[in-house]
């Protein structure tokens, strides 16, 4: 789905999130019949914050929280506290809802949400591996967060400073 939002992002033409959005439910339609539920849960956040970044303006334009986003906060907490294998898809859509709400609000301009969305995919990509390689280590569901989390961080610090920089390097090299 990444790599198809990339290309069709490439294309010139005005209906993108639509397509985006379209890919990720057929997408989401096909995990759901035959994979587990780790590869298909969050991936209509994708286009959620596709639709947000498109109107933006609409949610800017209001000072508090709008009646979609209370609601989105409400129902998140309430699925949460009540989840299951068929709750947990909307589980994720409201907690980016929520998530972007609250930054939205609060204005949390901090360059520490900036290196993450900068990096985005690479946090994405990283904390699949760092789950599994760290799924038989911990017994305590706490520790083995904290270490994916602080993992990927390390990581994705790793590969921002030493790895990327050298890889546009190497393609500007073959480009020249």
């Amino acid at each position: 789905v990444y790599v198809l939002s990339y290309v069709i992002y490439r294309f010139p033409f005005n209906c993108k999130v639509s397509l985006i959005t379209l890919l990720c439910i057929v997408y989401y339609i096909l995990a759901r019949i035959y994979l587990d539920d780790f590869w298909y849960t969050s991936i209509l956040c994708y286009p959620m914050g596709a639709i947000f970044a498109k109107y933006n303006f609409f949610f800017n334009k209001r000072k508090g929280l709008s009646w979609i986003e209370i609601s989105s906060i409400v129902l998140f907490v309430f699925l949460y506290l009540f989840q299951n294998n068929d709750t947990r898809f909307l589980i994720a859509i409201l907690f980016s809802i929520s998530s972007v709400s609250i930054v939205r609000v609060f204005n949390l301009k901090w360059n520490f949400l900036r290196y993450i969305g900068n990096y985005s995919l690479s946090f994405y990509l990283l904390q699949i591996s760092f789950y599994n390689i760290l799924l038989e280590t911990y017994t305590c569901d706490w520790f083995y967060c904290f270490s994916v989390i602080m993992c990927t961080f390390i990581f994705v610090f790793i590969y921002s400073k030493i790895v990327e920089p050298l890889v546009y390097k190497f393609l500007n090299c073959l480009c020249v």
